[in-house]
């Protein structure tokens, strides 16, 4: 695990050389998170990843967020282990040792570890899933695909996404500049959020969608509402409204802005994961965009190697 591996770590550690932002973030700081939670993370299943968040780095644990980096370099946390177990807060914690987190690590890896016992009984349970507040299976399977490990590499190789990760983003939102309406008028609203989003060394744009189950038609509506809008045509785009080059601005996705000013259909593949689809899938989104469906076996999460083997 090396967690200057990661775009997040890169961008915030440039920024803070170059005296921008108000970002203030040493490397120091950045490997005692790192050998604080070696322990925890193997290459297969338990991974730790970095996301960049404008104003603080996240740290998510197979997904689930249990630290946040400040532009200052305070360490602070929303979630925490009490005598009844884990809850989350909407106010966050300053960390002022990172060794306070310990018993929090401790919980979530046994929890975890009750998927991989027995991942068919436990994936539909919905009272295991609320045990811990912000966990999600399709985030964990996340985090696995973008983990600095063989497994992550043979996941991104199998669907299509750069090596490096520097040029792969998770949660890539979609900007909206909301019309004046007397309530949000100068902010800024995120939403169509797309799981992953590789920008390829030859110029193709991969955007992927993953889902826990068998729902494929939600998993090509999204890429389509997605596309539309890198596309900057369909129903869904205003011009209005955000566009693709603003979010290359705001680091939120990978690349120059070039790369996102005259994008065509041929430029960008769709990937939808799903569990056993076993349904037809069109060759391609309503407006052009090449699709693929990758079917993910039941037993994903509990096998030895790859998740897509």
């Amino acid at each position: 695990m090396s967690l200057a591996k990661y775009h997040a770590v890169q961008k915030v550690l440039a920024l803070t050389a170059r005296g921008e932002g108000g970002w203030n973030v040493r490397e120091s700081t950045i490997l005692a998170i790192e050998t604080l939670l070696k322990p925890y993370v193997d290459e297969g299943k338990f991974v730790l990843i970095p996301r960049y968040n404008d104003t603080y780095i996240s740290f998510r644990y197979c997904g689930l967020e249990i630290l946040r980096l400040s532009k200052a370099g305070g360490i602070s946390t929303c979630i925490e282990s009490t005598g009844k177990g884990i809850r989350g807060s909407d106010k966050e914690k300053p960390v002022t040792r990172l060794e306070e987190i310990t018993p929090l690590l401790d919980q979530i890896k046994e929890f975890l570890d009750g998927y991989m016992k027995d991942f068919t009984v436990a994936s539909t349970t919905h009272k295991q899933a609320k045990a811990v507040p912000g966990f999600s299976l399709e985030h964990w399977m996340e985090s696995i695909i973008l983990g600095d490990t063989p497994v992550g590499e043979a996941a991104r190789a199998r669907l299509g996404l750069n090596k490096d990760l520097a040029k792969v983003v998770s949660q890539a939102p979609v900007i909206l500049v909301p019309a004046t309406d007397g309530k949000l008028e100068g902010k800024k609203r995120r939403h169509h959020h797309i799981d992953l989003l590789s920008m390829n060394d030859d110029g193709r744009i991969v955007v992927v969608e993953l889902k826990k189950d068998n729902a494929l038609g939600k998993a090509i509506k999204e890429l389509e509402e997605y596309t539309h809008w890198l596309l900057k045509d369909g129903a869904q785009f205003d011009k209005a409204r955000g566009n693709p080059e603003a979010m290359v601005t705001e680091h939120y996705l990978p690349g120059r802005s070039e790369a996102f000013s005259n994008l065509v259909a041929a430029k960008i593949e769709a990937v939808a994961v799903v569990i056993r689809s076993g349904r037809p899938a069109p060759a391609q989104l309503s407006n052009g965009v090449t699709l693929t469906v990758v079917d993910l076996p039941t037993t994903w999460l509990s096998r030895k190697g790859s998740i897509f083997s």
